[in-house]
C-alpha cells in the first residue's frame, strides 16, 4: 500500500494506491526475464562450443553439424512460441472469426497431423466427435490450440498408450471438447502452475519442450471465451477439457 498527502486549497488530500499489481507485475517480468535467459542461453552455448571446434579442426563433422542444426531449430521454434505468446497477451492479436465446423476440422486435425505424429511412438488415437457442431471462431487459431494440446498428450504419453479425443455438448449446450491420455500425469501440487510461461512439471523435465505450448493453447481458448479444466493423477494420466459457449450463429462476425 502506498500512502501520499498534499495540501491543495487549505485541505489535505490522502491518496492511497494499493501497488500489489505493480510489485506482482515487476516481479512476473523479473522472472520471465530469468527464464528466457535460460531457455537461450543453453542452446546458444551448445553451438557456440561446437563452432569452436569445427573451426579449430577445421573440417566438417556431421555429428556436429546435426546437433547445431536441432539446437538452432530449437531457438527458432522458442522465438516464435514467444512471439506468439506477447502476441496473445498483448491483445494486438485480432480474430478473424468465422463460422466453422468445429466436428470435421477435429477429425481433420487427427486425421491428419496428430496420427501420424502418434504412430510414430506407437500410440494410438481414438475419436468419438458428434457430428455436425459448429462455432464461430479464428479457424487458424482454434487448431493452433488443439493441435498444442495434443501435441502435449502425445510428448507425455509411453509407447503402446490411447489417447482418446472426444467432442459433444453438455445440457447448457457449451461445446466440449475432451483429450484424454494414460501417460505420466501431473502432480497435484503442480497443476496450478502448467499453464504458466515455461513452467514445466518436475516429473516432465527430461522429456523436451520450452513450457509455452499449453500457455499458447490456454490464452487461445480464453481468447474465444472459453475455458479449460484439467483432471489428473501421477502415473495414471491426464484429462483436458475444453469448454466454448455456443454462441448464437445467426449473429457470427468477421473479426473479434
Amino acid at each position: 500500500m502506498n500512502i501520499e498527502s498534499f495540501l491543495c486549497d487549505g485541505y489535505c488530500i490522502v491518496v492511497i494506491r494499493d501497488v500489489t499489481l505493480d510489485k506482482d507485475l515487476v516481479e512476473k517480468q523479473k522472472k520471465f526475464v530469468s527464464n528466457i535467459s535460460h531457455e537461450l542461453k543453453s542452446p546458444l552455448t551448445a553451438i557456440l562450443g561446437f563452432l569452436q571446434i569445427l573451426k579449430e579442426e577445421k573440417e566438417y563433422n556431421q555429428v556436429i553439424l546435426n546437433y547445431m542444426e536441432s539446437e538452432t531449430i530449437k531457438l527458432k521454434d522458442l522465438v516464435l512460441d514467444i512471439l506468439e505468446v506477447s502476441k496473445l497477451q498483448s491483445y494486438e492479436l485480432k480474430l478473424q472469426k468465422k463460422t466453422i465446423n468445429l466436428s470435421w476440422l477435429l477429425l481433420k486435425i487427427c486425421d491428419e497431423n496428430i496420427n501420424l505424429k502418434a504412430s510414430k511412438f506407437n500410440i494410438s488415437i481414438n475419436t468419438n466427435i458428434q457430428d455436425g457442431i459448429s462455432l464461430i471462431a479464428d479457424e487458424d487459431k482454434i487448431s493452433q490450440a488443439i493441435v498444442n494440446l495434443l501435441d502435449n498428450a502425445i510428448k507425455y504419453s509411453n509407447p503402446h498408450n490411447q489417447i482418446n479425443v472426444l467432442l459433444y455438448k453438455n445440457f447448457n449446450q457449451e461445446i466440449l471438447i475432451e483429450v484424454k491420455d494414460s501417460g505420466i500425469g501431473i502432480p497435484e501440487n503442480e497443476v496450478c502452475y502448467i499453464f504458466d510461461r515455461f513452467y514445466r512439471a518436475k516429473n516432465a523435465l527430461s522429456i523436451g519442450g520450452n513450457g509455452l505450448g499449453l500457455t499458447i493453447f490456454k490464452e487461445i481458448i480464453e481468447m474465444h471465451g472459453g475455458r479449460i479444466e484439467v483432471a489428473s493423477k501421477v502415473g495414471q494420466g491426464s484429462t483436458f477439457t475444453i469448454i466454448l459457449p455456443q454462441e448464437n450463429l445467426a449473429g457470427e462476425s468477421e473479426s473479434c
